[in-house]
């Protein structure tokens, strides 16, 4: 039992080892006896030793506690009501107050203040005991994640892990003790002790182990109430999200120009989808086609795809109909990294095909490697597909980087066939994925069918293959077609 000052009884200690030790005896004689192989005697010591454990635990040690206690309450009697004040709260700064008041009135400490993420993303907000600032707390931190942090970890900690930064805001906060919150394996929080006088073990049953575990649920509870209020907002930022996706893509009809024939088709698994597609007439019979696929989903993968779309315009701007897929992708590499700063990346593999002078320039970001779809040498016959194999990295890792351009024929009869990795990574209902050697024979299937045939086909396949399977990725399918026509050029 701790006294009122902190620390044990002595009159407490002796009292409860004199009604356990002779428990403790004879469950360890018992054990013995039955290792050594004399299983009679030694059950009986055994069932003895459990029985006098059971006699001290329900009935001596209460005994105990009411002769030596005063009848005060135990510690975790007076936890309870914490608890239940701080679930209900919304509000952090409440929830500081209510934590500086628990420790105190609990004996744990002289006070606490409490560190959650800054709302505006600038680091950290300390608050209570009079605090209610904002710190960068990054060094520190990676020694916080870790566990408790006193002044002497601090001081042990190895060169670099963020001993001195942890020391200094020890310090700055008076604390003693720095204790990461946890929920479900992330820190939301941290408590800042200050003349922490209990044990800290957080897989424990230490008071102040109690408090940080009340607190970290009810950080986790504020963030819940938060964001039940701001759904409203969300949805509505997601459906403007989605108005302008909808506004970058062109529609799934397909177009004409010249003797090229493009279609596309793109399918968001979410209100907001990462995927990404487009097409440009250079000039006559030469179009640009890009496909692309942001990390990620919901409204900052729709503000990347506005902003490369926003590059491509001002390259094609400024250049024309001269654009160099290779140097294209460099220059969406730039938007990507200046927009999402490395937090989100984009695959992307941009085609120049022209079909006067017969020829295809590509360069790849780390996109899926397209396929060139031959016509069937004769009918009834398989198609023979080319897999157009161009590296690269994915857009946005770094701020500046250099992608090589490819090139090859484009024949009369030929089809270019962009794609996802939400195609072949769509599972069946059974968990078995769509894959490449379901994707290789629809389109060795196709013949000499069109653009809007050849995507319907794929589809058509990969909606039997999920069953009704909700779609676990975006699905983005884009075919470009050589083939002699005459009709009116067609802008997207």
């Amino acid at each position: 039992m701790a006294r009122d000052g902190g620390g044990l009884d002595p009159g407490w200690l002796v009292a409860t080892l004199g009604a356990a030790l002779p428990a403790a005896g004879a469950t360890a004689v018992g054990a013995g006896l039955l290792a050594a192989g004399q299983t009679g005697p030694g059950a009986g010591a055994l069932a003895g030793g459990l029985a006098l454990g059971g006699l001290a635990m329900g009935v001596l040690m209460p005994i105990i506690d009411r002769a030596l206690g005063s009848g005060r309450k135990q510690p975790w009697e007076d936890l309870m009501p914490y608890t239940r004040h701080v679930a209900g709260l919304d509000d952090t700064a409440k929830l500081a107050a209510a934590l500086s008041d628990a420790v105190r009135r609990n004996r744990v400490a002289r006070g606490a203040c409490l560190l959650v993420p800054d709302e505006e993303g600038e680091g950290v907000r300390v608050i209570g005991e009079g605090r209610d600032q904002t710190l960068a707390i990054d060094a520190a931190f990676e020694l916080i994640q870790q566990g408790p942090v006193t002044p002497e970890s601090a001081r042990a900690a190895p060169e670099g892990g963020g001993g001195p930064e942890a020391l200094a805001l020890l310090e700055l906060l008076g604390a003693n003790v720095l204790v990461p919150l946890h929920h479900r394996d992330l820190v939301v929080g941290v408590a800042a002790f200050q003349g922490l006088d209990s044990a800290i073990d957080n897989q424990g049953g230490g008071m102040a182990a109690r408090i940080a575990r009340a607190t970290a649920l009810a950080i986790a509870n504020t963030h819940l109430q938060t964001a039940t209020r701001s759904k409203r907002s969300l949805t509505e930022a997601l459906a403007l999200s989605a108005v302008v996706q909808e506004t970058l893509m062109p529609g799934e009809r397909a177009f004409h120009h010249g003797e090229l024939t493009v279609r596309g088709v793109f399918r968001p698994m979410a209100e907001c989808g990462g995927d990404f597609w487009t097409w440009h007439p250079l000039s006559e019979d030469r179009v640009l086609a890009v496909a692309g696929d942001v990390t990620g989903h919901g409204a900052p993968a729709a503000m990347i795809t506005a902003a490369v779309k926003g590059c491509i315009e001002a390259v094609l701007g400024a250049v024309g109909a001269r654009v160099d897929p290779g140097e294209l992708l460099s220059a969406m590499n730039r938007a990507v990294f200046q927009v999402a700063r490395t937090q989100w990346l984009m695959t992307a593999f941009a085609a120049v095909c022209d079909a006067k002078t017969g020829e295809l320039e590509f360069a790849n970001a780390g996109q899926n490697f397209p396929y060139l779809i031959a016509p069937a040498s004769a009918a009834g016959a398989e198609s023979k597909l080319t897999q157009l194999v161009a590296r690269g990295n994915a857009l946005g890792a770094v701020a500046q980087t250099r992608f090589t351009t490819q090139r090859r024929p484009f024949l009369p009869g030929e089809r270019l066939l962009l794609y996802t990795d939400g195609i072949i990574d769509q599972a069946s209902p059974t968990g078995e994925t769509f894959g490449e050697k379901r994707l290789r024979a629809s389109l060795a299937a196709s013949g000499g069918d069109e653009p809007p045939a050849i995507i319907d086909r794929v589809l058509g396949e990969l909606d039997r293959h999920c069953a009704g399977t909700a779609l676990g990725d975006d699905v983005t399918i884009v075919v470009v077609a050589s083939e002699p026509r005459a009709v009116p050029l067609e802008e997207p």
